[in-house]
């Protein structure tokens, strides 16, 4: 767990494929990224008796597999922020793939829709949406100043990128937005990726062999 300007970051994983959720808490509220599943284990991670913002980086439904059930019985619930393309596709149980997976699956409608580069003030918390497409269309990734962190979603693993072969995927925008990624952070950024191991700007730039 990382702290800074009180601002407390953790991380568990959720859902049958092993997201990884993570929680920003501040005096003033909690922020939850990509709740795969599990909603009552993130909730044991939460102060109930703060309000609550959900963001998800995308809509395959491995990431957002908790996201009803949080909006439905959080107390102090304030919805969930996507770009307006995963928004779309959180709907659709074809889209978000969650048919394929034998459970089919529509996310509520955001409360809000975010695009490139809108800053998230929320709680005292600040985070930068960047629009990253490729993994899939409407792909976000959330950048974090005040920590210096990166919560990448698919986009980034350590040493390695998201899959291009799903619907709505393209190997070549991936690449070269991770490369535009990667350019325009701190070289010491962490990044928190979706899925395995965190890594850094600095590593991905000197060792990633797909970057």
């Amino acid at each position: 767990m990382n702290h800074a300007n009180n601002i407390q970051l953790s991380s568990l994983q959720t859902g049958a494929l092993g997201v990884n959720t993570y929680i920003l808490s501040s005096d003033q509220g909690n922020i939850v990224i990509d709740p795969g599943g599990d909603a009552p284990e993130i909730k044991a991670e939460l102060d109930t008796s703060k309000q609550t913002l959900i963001l998800l980086t995308h809509a395959h439904s491995d990431h957002l597999g908790a996201l009803n059930e949080l909006l439905d019985t959080l107390p102090k619930s304030t919805g969930y922020y996507a770009h307006a393309e995963c928004a779309r596709r959180a709907a659709d149980p074809e889209l978000n793939l969650s048919t394929i997976l034998g459970l089919p699956y529509s996310a509520t409608a955001p409360t809000r829709t975010l695009s490139d580069g809108e800053i998230i003030d929320w709680a005292g918390i600040e985070l930068t949406a960047l629009h990253i497409p490729g993994h899939s269309p409407g792909h976000l990734c959330f950048y974090l100043p005040t920590l210096k962190v990166l919560f990448s979603g698919d986009a980034i693993f350590k040493r390695s990128i998201g899959r291009s072969d799903l619907p709505g995927g393209n190997s070549t925008e991936l690449i070269t937005n991770c490369r535009r990624l990667l350019d325009t952070l701190p070289t010491d950024t962490v990044i928190y990726p979706g899925h395995g191991p965190e890594t850094t700007v600095d590593d991905e730039r000197q060792n990633n062999p797909f970057l």
